[in-house]
Order: C-alpha cells, then structure tokens, then sequence
C-alpha cells in the first residue's frame, strides 16, 4: 500500500506541485498581478478546454442528469452538514459565513482537472469538466448568495452566471458534441492549442495566488479545512452510493468534491466583506493537507474500480 501511495504521488501529483511551486516562487519573487493572468485563465485557456474535452467526449444525455443530480444533492447535503457544525463550534455571523464557504467551495479547475487527466485518463476528465461546470452554478449562485448573507438577489446571482464564458463553453460543446456537428480542422486545432495551455496556467496561477496567502485565526481555519477535506469526500461519497452513479461520474464527483479550498474564495470573501485572511489560511492549509488526503483517495478509488 505504502508503495502504491508513493506511486500516486510521484507520478499524479508531485508534477502538479511542481508546477505550482514555480508559480509559487514567481509570485514571491516579481511583483505581478495574478488577476491579469486569471482573466486570460478564466476567459481563454478554460474556455478553450470546456468545449474541447466535451466536443470530443463520449457522454449520453443520462450521464448529464446523472452530473446535474449529483452536484445538487452535494451541495445540499454538504450544506447541511456543514451548517449544523458551524452553528454550535462557530460565534459571530461574519465567521460562519466564512467557514460555510470554505467548506463548498472546492479548487475543481486549477487543481481538480488537471490532477485527474493525470490519475484517470481522458473519460474521467470529460466528466469532470461537467462536474466542474455544475460547480460554477453552485458557486454563482448558492456561493454568492452565502457570501452575501441573502444580502443579493437571485437576479443578480443569475446575471453572475451570465457573464462566465464557461457556461456558454459547455453549452456550445454539448451541442456540437449531441448533434455531432464537424468542427473545422483549423479551428479544432487552435482550440485545443488553446486548451493545452489551461493546466499549466492554472497551476502557475495558483502558485502566484498561494504565495499572497496569510496564516490567521488557526480554530476556525481548521474548522473550515476539515469541512472541506473530510465532510465534502464523504457528502459526495453519499451521494453516489445513493444514485449508483456509474465508475466515470463517481470517480469524477467524488475527486472534484476532494480538492482543496478554492483561491477563488478569497474574491468572493473580499467583495462581501467576510474574513478573507481567515478564508485565506483555509486555502493554504487545506492545499498543503490535499497531496496527502488525495493520495488516499486516488488510491481507494483505482482499488475500487479495479475490483467491480
């Protein structure tokens, strides 16, 4: 076991922590603005891989029900698990809120895609980009809605959505995937140059993005980063049993649903005014903690699939 373990971790994630890492000393070294290179991240690259991976993919409209069902049930379950923690372990509004997000907001893109292309291959990925996508609703909307306190409406959560390029990514790539549309050679091309150059960006990103992160307020930091790398795996563990998802989708639910706390939270945290270098150490924690937690996982799940 010890030696699989190890096997997992050198070959799927070290490479990803190494990336990371660089992006990590790029950060401390130069001054640079991460939100330039998360723009082209979050409007280019991703883009480009969404459409991609499910232009090509193999998915039938029952494993798009099966993913949509899924990431709901999740998210409420995960919620609701999480909410009657923090209501008893947390005082303050502020703080509760802050640790709710930690908790369901997962690093699914810079850290969730590119681990699982490297652990189970393409068909898991093209699943995991749509557990990805359904992730962003969540985020955009149940996730700004958690961060406002209630304060902002379902209408303007709805016009967040609105304006993320890797909705109508999904969408188009679904429709050209479902109606079997050709895409012209060239334009097949220069997407997926484009989508080749989403991991490596991702990973430099959040390196530059960890390398700003503060270590504060250590009882409700770790409160967060057990929610999320403990509750969240066996919410959608739950889940998927429950539904009886097949291999593909549990794999990719079930790793999505394991990584990290998202960067992205700190935004969230600062736009709403909640305790962003609190969110911020659950970010670093929870990442520092993951190569371990993920190994784990990674290593359960291939025994799993291997045995049905």
């Amino acid at each position: 076991m010890l030696l699989e373990l190890l096997d997992i971790f050198i070959n799927n994630i070290a490479p990803i922590l190494v990336i990371a890492g660089i992006g990590f000393i790029i950060g401390k070294r130069f001054e640079l603005d991460p939100r330039s290179l998360g723009k082209l991240t979050f409007n280019v690259f991703s883009p480009a891989l969404v459409f991609s991976a499910l232009s090509h993919s193999a998915l039938r409209p029952l494993e798009l029900g099966q993913i949509a069902l899924a990431v709901g049930m999740y998210t409420a379950l995960l919620a609701v698990m999480s909410y009657s923690v923090i209501r008893w372990r947390v005082q303050g509004q502020l703080q509760r809120v802050s640790v709710l997000l930690c908790a369901l907001t997962g690093n699914n893109g810079n850290y969730g895609l590119p681990l699982i292309t490297l652990a189970f291959g393409d068909e898991v990925l093209a699943r995991a980009v749509m557990v990805f996508v359904a992730m962003i609703f969540v985020t955009y909307t149940f996730g700004v809605f958690v961060a406002s306190s209630g304060r902002r409406s379902t209408r303007e959560a709805l016009t967040s959505i609105m304006r993320v390029p890797l909705i109508y990514a999904a969408l188009a790539g679904l429709v050209v995937n479902q109606l079997h549309i050709p895409i012209p050679l060239a334009l097949d091309r220069s997407l997926t140059l484009m989508a080749d150059g989403a991991f490596p960006t991702m990973l430099i990103l959040l390196g530059i993005q960890l390398s700003r992160v503060r270590l504060t307020n250590y009882g409700t930091v770790a409160l967060g980063v057990g929610l999320r790398m403990l509750a969240a795996p066996l919410a959608a563990l739950a889940v998927a049993l429950i539904l009886g998802l097949p291999e593909f989708i549990l794999i990719a639910v079930i790793v999505q649903a394991s990584m990290p706390v998202a960067v992205n939270t700190t935004v969230l945290a600062m736009e709403f005014e909640l305790d962003s270098e609190q969110i911020s150490g659950a970010v670093l924690v929870s990442t520092l903690l993951s190569p371990v937690t993920l190994s784990f996982i990674i290593l359960a799940l291939r025994q799993w699939s291997a045995g049905g």
